[in-house]
């Protein structure tokens, strides 16, 4: 019986550990730098970033995004570990 309880008690999940915004784990995800160079230069427009990225192999492509610029979407064979300035 719960004693008076309307549910059962919840389960915990107990954290190990916690991969840095920068870690090849997440290619996916901009770096912080980067996402804050975005984020200063202000709004393109009412509630959007439009952005161009410069990559490794010297292709720059031009990315819109709302206002949460840490996941652009990338084209296939491109990812953040490949960045070499967001503009």
């Amino acid at each position: 019986m719960n004693a008076g309880l309307a549910s059962p008690p919840l389960s915990a999940v107990v954290i190990v550990s916690i991969a840095p915004a920068e870690n090849p784990i997440m290619p996916m995800r901009s770096g912080s730098t980067f996402a804050s160079k975005i984020y200063a230069a202000g709004e393109s427009g009412m509630e959007y970033q439009i952005f161009l990225m410069s990559f490794d192999d010297g292709a720059s492509l031009v990315f819109a995004t709302g206002n949460i610029v840490d996941f652009p979407d990338y084209p296939i064979g491109y990812d953040s570990r490949q960045v070499v300035d967001p503009r």
